[in-house]
């Protein structure tokens, strides 16, 4: 009995012994581990604390019924359906900002990408619905996605005359349409083939309608890449009355107190994007840009997130440019050319003023010199802060003081603002020479984005516009321009000098006056 008790408790003793053993080697492992790939852990953590805090994501069902997919094929479309009601796409529970008439909210594929979802107002889609019903053999508060099929939209293939008035009483039109022609309304439908057949079915043709009709903003998105807008965000897809663009887009507010160099550069954007807007493929004509318009990606790259209030002008309908300058306009004037463009026409025609839309085209610069670049009762002026040569630019884009004056003064905005950005002029600036490294670095990536041919050719005294002598579309830029000399070019060089002069002459009079009528 001694000998087996020893025998058993020496047993016991070795047990014990190795899992101890086995326990301090795992524990010591699990430690160098730990301490190797702790930084990695918490870079994690923080990613996952900054995307989680405060967001409540949607299950599944509750989200495919949050975008009303009964209403279809009154909605958007149907094609991002089968990534929420499988989960690989999940929606947050509150909205964020507006991105125009539409509500946003957080979403993210199962990889983590970020997207943001798009509710237009119900408003809209109330007026939609109600437009159905009277035109349909129901009267209101019908069920939309039946009467749809017995509407007078069943047999419209939606020519441009009819898609100038869609949705309306006939009392106003949608700034999207009002310049239709063949040319738009053939992009438009090509944009909406969902299968790519060639042909649009019903379900897609009653879709296209209803994002004429709701979001035309979003309308005009889905065709970007078509007309040739770059500087816009990526459309994913849609599902019922919810579509879906790329994420992380914060509204360009947000950047309105951040440093000189940032602000500058900003600027500079927002100037090229306008630039690109009307030298493009397609004239692109915005008739109320302010600080809503534009969102700033997380690149740092600025785009155009509210399209609903921008019409699209194909080459072919613009009239050949005049050999005269035309007159001073500011806002009054430009107000009066818009009621030319943006209204309703009885047979659905596109607008008189259609044909004169680059020529009003500085209207453009004037709104973004006026409601971003400079103060307002809502936000601080963009380029607050700036040096006096500057300020004085920015008053005279505001308001022009000589025929043709606001072209010639946006590119000396421009240079100044390249100017301020590349060297760190500015009451703000940091002296951090790493940070002016990636500064010029970036300003270099984004000039190459922009499209040098493009920046070349607001280099000389023209408007700005791409000129193209064999196109009998009007394509002709007006280069009428007071710094202009093309019949004397030996004294060119000159008279750009003399007027030069004579413009800092001009602002150095009347600065001050002019900054109290602003």
């Amino acid at each position: 009995v001694g000998v087996s008790g020893r025998m058993y408790i020496q047993r016991i003793h070795y047990t014990k012994l190795t899992i101890v053993i086995l326990t301090g080697i795992l524990l010591y492992l699990l430690a160098i581990h730990i301490l190797d790939r702790s930084p990695e852990l918490e870079e994690i953590d923080v990613r996952v604390l900054e995307r989680e805090e405060g967001e409540q994501l949607r299950g599944e069902k509750e989200a495919i019924g949050w975008t009303a997919l009964h209403n279809c094929p009154v909605c958007l479309g149907t094609d991002l359906c089968a990534d929420i009601q499988q989960g690989f796409i999940s929606v947050g529970l509150f909205p964020k900002e507006d991105i125009g008439a539409s509500a946003t909210y957080t979403a993210r594929l199962k990889g983590n990408d970020p997207l943001t979802a798009l509710v237009p107002n119900q408003d809209l889609f109330d007026t939609w619905d109600e437009w159905i019903c009277r035109n349909s053999s129901q009267w209101s508060n019908c069920m939309v996605s039946e009467a749809v099929r017995s509407s007078h939209l069943t047999r419209s293939e939606g020519s441009a005359p009819f898609l100038h008035g869609l949705g309306s009483e006939k009392k106003s039109a949608k700034p999207l349409t009002v310049c239709a022609t063949k040319e738009l309304t053939a992009t438009l439908r090509d944009s909406f083939d969902q299968n790519r057949d060639g042909k649009l079915s019903q379900e897609e043709k009653f879709m296209m309608f209803t994002t004429v009709s709701v979001d035309p903003g979003l309308a005009l998105l889905r065709m970007s890449n078509k007309l040739g807008i770059s500087r816009v965000p990526r459309y994913i897809g849609s599902c019922g009355r919810v579509s879906m663009i790329e994420g992380d887009l914060a509204p360009l507010s947000k950047f309105a107190d951040t440093d000189w160099t940032f602000r500058t550069d900003i600027a500079s954007q927002i100037l090229s994007v306008i630039e690109a807007m009307l030298t493009g493929d397609w004239v692109m004509v915005g008739w109320d840009i302010n600080w809503d318009t534009f969102s700033v990606s997380k690149t740092g790259q600025v785009v155009i997130s509210n399209l609903g209030s921008f019409t699209p002008v194909a080459r072919s309908l613009l009239s050949r440019p005049s050999e005269d300058v035309r007159d001073i306009c500011n806002e009054n004037c430009f107000n009066d050319f818009k009621k030319t463009v943006v209204n309703f026409t009885p047979r659905g025609q596109p607008s008189k003023g259609c044909r004169d839309v680059l020529l009003y085209g500085d209207f453009m610069y004037s709104q973004v010199c006026r409601n971003i670049f400079s103060k307002t009762s809502e936000h601080p002026g963009l380029l607050d802060g700036s040096e006096d040569e500057l300020a004085g630019l920015v008053g005279e884009c505001v308001r022009e003081r000589g025929r043709g004056e606001r072209w010639r003064v946006v590119e000396e905005i421009r240079e100044l603002l390249t100017s301020d950005f590349a060297s760190g002029s500015g009451e703000d600036v940091t002296e951090d020479e790493d940070e002016a490294d990636n500064t010029e670095e970036y300003n270099d990536d984004l000039k190459e984005h922009n499209g040098k041919q493009i920046h070349e050719n607001m280099q000389d005294n023209s408007i700005g516009l791409v000129t193209d002598e064999d196109d009998d579309d009007g394509e002709d830029n007006e280069d009428n321009d007071d710094n202009d000399d093309e019949n004397d070019e030996d004294d060119e060089d000159d008279d750009n000098d003399l007027v030069d002069k004579e413009r800092r002459n001009f602002r150095k009079m009347d600065k001050d006056d002019y900054e109290n009528e602003i």
